[in-house]
């Protein structure tokens, strides 16, 4: 084809692009998909790894923005720098009040960058099918409304996986330019879009062996020169995804060892099956799906080889799709490319599926079926008007679908609620609900009942024993809080957490040296902390260890300077240690920074 012939399809390809129909569509996708997330936006903040993502983590909650921590430093297993990059911008520009952020911004950062990855996705497919309106908009539909995506919308913690499809698609929305108008702007461009998506996300790798099957698709064949030139990419890939590994291998691959590797095959296959069917009929959706428990013998259940279907499956849509119909072959290769590191062939945690995981994938499953569908009202024209009205009807189940998904996610109590009725044995979910009722509601009586459940399975997470001792100490049982957090510590020695709050139940109860050994532990494991300084600097002036107690209040004092009341046990701890000069300074601060003396000791430390 001659360059001025070039030119001239690319034009007419634009013209098409930006038709009243195709502009009329995105608009109704926008207006569609606002609609069925709009619950997310007073959606609060979960307990599941937000966090650990955003209003625990000191580099999002700093004032300044810690461009060196956050391109260094990876956060809860992942290297995802952009992500928190975004994150950290939300938390400086949100609402807060009482010491609480305002969840609103962080929620409507996610819906927004979903409604701008919808239109990306209808232009990529656009470009992709050579300006098929119905394939476009078909799954441009299924990307915006599928319920199995409400997850990755309505969760902050997946502020990754909107912003990686984000760039994944610009990319190879670029990726289709340079190939047409082999400008090395788009080149760079389709780089720059590439690193961003790694950066946001590292499933993001496997996007070069994405655009060997778009040059396949779109020229039926694939050149060496192409795979050459590719080679850049895939070195990135490889480095990124080797960091990605060698940060995850260490724990959360290791946390699922007792998985043997043919069991490891059954659960990946399971897996890979199942997004298929939660494609078609996305029900009993959940936040969690845990794996099963082994029958007596020790094998996995009958149901779950079913997932080997998948395998003759998969390899009759591939030749069907590679002798007869090449949207097929594209959509299969698609799907397994993008799923295919999270499918649970390498355990990684305690879940078998995640609704996230699909987020991308399914526009494989949903690009040949559109395809199909369009294929048959071309061939017999009165189809059409079925093939519309069940489609039509379809997207209105999904809409639906995925309006009343987005409301499970509002808060803690709806969302592991709705995991525990699906599936009663999850521990997390009582664990998490639990933690909700008594840390953040304050109802012990809730809390107890989910953690009685967990004491009944026997639970073997160290967190939950040390989250059910703090339940026992609010409720002023201290014995039945000491048992718990000699459980948890028991479970995993290096649970600083339990030591602390073991400490300060000793400390309650009058054991003074059990307490200060303790908080001594708790500083071997992690160093010295707020929280433990704190606590044995009391505890220390309690038990009438004045020298030591005035030592740590003398670090207190230097870390936050204007606590009245560290000044005011600082005074104390000074006067017991015979220290009376720095007693009477100590406690004249106090009294300046507002803390209420009482008579009594204003008198007896003053008059000394």
């Amino acid at each position: 084809m001659s360059k001025n012939k070039k030119n001239s399809t690319i034009k007419s390809e634009q013209g098409r692009l930006f038709s009243v129909q195709n502009l009329l569509s995105l608009l109704l996708l926008v207006i569609v998909t606002s609609i069925a997330f709009s619950p997310s936006l007073s959606n609060q903040f979960t307990n599941w790894d937000d966090p650990t993502y955003v209003y625990e983590n000191p580099m999002v909650m700093s004032e300044q923005t810690q461009w060196k921590q956050l391109f260094t430093e990876p956060v809860s297993l992942n290297y995802h720098p952009v992500t928190m990059l975004t994150l950290a911008w939300n938390y400086q520009r949100a609402e807060k009040a009482d010491g609480k952020i305002d969840p609103y911004l962080f929620h409507l950062w996610n819906v927004v960058i979903h409604i701008f990855s919808v239109v990306l996705m209808f232009l990529f497919v656009f470009r992709l099918s050579r300006s098929n309106w119905f394939v476009s908009f078909f799954c441009a539909a299924i990307f915006a409304l599928h319920p199995m995506h409400v997850e990755s919308v309505s969760w902050i913690s997946e502020r990754k996986d909107v912003l990686y499809v984000l760039f994944f698609l610009l990319a190879c929305i670029t990726y289709l330019r340079f190939k047409e108008k082999e400008s090395y702007v788009w080149l760079a461009l389709t780089l720059l879009f590439f690193i961003l998506s790694v950066l946001s996300k590292a499933v993001a790798v496997v996007l070069p062996v994405v655009w060997l099957l778009i040059d396949y698709y779109t020229a039926r064949k694939i050149h060496l020169k192409q795979l050459l030139f590719k080679m850049p990419f895939f070195i990135l890939s490889f480095y990124y995804g080797w960091k990605a590994y060698s940060i995850q291998s260490t724990e959360a691959i290791a946390s699922s060892t007792s998985i043997s590797l043919f069991q490891q095959f059954v659960f990946g296959s399971w897996g890979a099956l199942m997004y298929i069917f939660k494609f078609f009929i996305p029900i009993k959706l959940s936040a969690f799906y845990p794996y099963p428990e082994l029958v007596t013998s020790g094998n996995i259940p009958t149901e779950y080889y079913l997932g080997f279907i998948i395998w003759p499956l998969t390899a009759g849509a591939i030749y069907i799709g590679y002798r007869f119909y090449q949207p097929l072959l594209f959509g299969i290769l698609f799907y397994f490319i993008t799923i295919g590191l999270v499918l649970q062939f390498i355990s990684v945690g305690s879940a078998i599926m995640a609704d996230r995981y699909s987020y991308l994938p399914y526009l494989g499953l949903a690009y040949p079926i559109a395809h199909f569908l369009y294929d048959l009202y071309q061939k017999k024209a009165t189809l059409k008007t079925p093939v519309y009205a069940t489609t039509a009807a379809y997207f209105i189940f999904l809409s639906i679908s995925t309006y009343a998904r987005t409301q499970v996610w509002k808060d803690n109590i709806s969302l592991w609620s709705d995991v525990i009725n699906k599936y009663p044995t999850v521990e997390v979910a009582y664990k998490n609900r639990g933690n909700y009722y008594g840390k953040d509601l304050g109802k012990l009586d809730e809390a107890y009942k989910d953690y009685m459940v967990l004491k009944r399975m026997n639970s073997k997470d160290t967190k939950v024993y040390s989250n059910m001792g703090n339940v026992y100490g609010m409720r002023q049982q201290p014995d039945s809080a000491i048992w718990c957090y000699n459980k948890a510590i028991a479970l995993d020695p290096n649970n600083e957490e339990a030591y602390i709050n073991r400490g300060i139940t000793y400390s309650m109860m009058k054991q003074f040296e059990n307490a200060i050994n303790d908080f001594n532990s708790a500083e071997k494991i992690k160093g010295l902390s707020l929280s433990i300084l704190q606590n044995r600097a009391y505890t220390l002036l309690a038990a009438g260890r004045y020298s030591e107690s005035a030592k740590d209040y003398q670090e207190l004092i230097r870390l936050k300077p204007n606590d009245a009341l560290t000044y005011y046990y600082s005074a104390l701890a000074q006067e017991g240690s015979g220290n009376i000069a720095l007693s009477k300074q100590h406690l004249q601060q106090a009294i300046s920074l507002g803390y209420q003396v009482d008579e009594a000791t204003r008198t007896r430390i003053i008059q000394k």
